[in-house]
């Protein structure tokens, strides 16, 4: 020390190590002085809170796993079922620019009407129509008529209403067919309902 009893830091430093060292030695004693049946519980106290802490973790990665599972299953299934509904209905643009040729043979064989001379224009053109709509209905493409049913209003556009002796909301007569892809409408049927 110096002379007016102020420590040096040198001091300092060396009563801090000798403070540091006496705790260590303090805890190494008390160690020592356990048995050896208390210090086997301390540890086998250690090792089940790690045991625990590991199942725990455990758990938690095999729900992270199952949940990450089941959201790829769930996605998979969305794609097939998008892909699915994507197939049926690519063809429904198509189906749509091709419906105005079969109402023009629809007309032109209406316009020929039961005259001989046409008759084997007639049969090509309904030969023709036929092959057509079998080509059509191959790919799920149904006609709505309706004529007879009731009128219903997902399928069928009321262009005019008549006075008939059908029951009422009935379809009298259709002024242009209306037609579905695999269930879905295209184009509804164009009716007269009667009265």
């Amino acid at each position: 020390m110096s002379e007016n009893n102020t420590p040096k830091p040198e001091d300092l430093n060396d009563a801090e190590q000798v403070n540091e060292s006496s705790e260590t030695s303090e805890q190494q004693a008390a160690e020592q002085e356990q048995s050896p049946e208390v210090r086997v519980i301390e540890l086998e106290a250690q090792l089940a809170l790690m045991q625990a802490q590991l199942d725990e973790a455990q758990k938690l990665e095999r729900e992270a796993q199952a949940r990450a599972h089941a959201e790829v299953q769930n996605l998979r299934k969305r794609l097939e079922r998008d892909t699915d509904t994507a197939r049926k209905f690519a063809l429904e643009r198509f189906v749509k620019e091709l419906l105005p040729v079969l109402d023009s043979f629809e007309l032109g064989l209406n316009a020929m009407g039961d005259d001989e001379a046409l008759k084997s224009a007639r049969d090509g053109m309904t030969l023709t129509q036929k092959q057509l709509l079998d080509v059509l209905q191959k790919f799920d493409v149904a006609v709505i008529d309706g004529t007879g049913e009731p009128y219903s209003a997902e399928l069928h556009e009321v262009v005019s209403m008549a006075p008939s002796d059908q029951p009422e909301n009935t379809v009298i007569q259709v002024m242009q067919k209306g037609y579905t892809l695999n269930g879905r409408l295209v184009r509804p049927a164009m009716v007269v309902v009667s009265k």
